[in-house]
């Protein structure tokens, strides 16, 4: 699963902050693998629906997104547009 700090790293932006125009914006909102607990709680970073990296207590049944972090050497190798035909390819 993906950081919150990778989630920022890919654009999108502050804290709270609506942004719809980085590639990991996706319409449906997801679950991110860093907590944020300053309470009993179990709290969470997530992106909403409108592209914002919020935290917030754990529930319901937002997806998750996966990712694999390539070093420079093995993007520079990369073929495809990430469509499902035409799927990323590291050579």
């Amino acid at each position: 699963m993906i950081t919150a700090d990778e989630i920022v790293a890919a654009g999108s932006g502050k804290y709270n902050t609506r942004n719809t125009s980085y590639y990991l914006y996706k319409i449906s909102w997801y679950w991110s693998l860093s907590p944020n607990s300053s309470r009993d709680d179990a709290i969470m970073f997530h992106v909403i629906d409108n592209g914002s990296l919020i935290n917030n207590n754990v529930y319901g049944k937002g997806g998750v997104a996966p990712v694999i972090s390539l070093s420079a050497e093995y993007v520079k190798k990369m073929s495809g547009n990430g469509t499902t035909t035409s799927p990323y390819e590291v050579k």
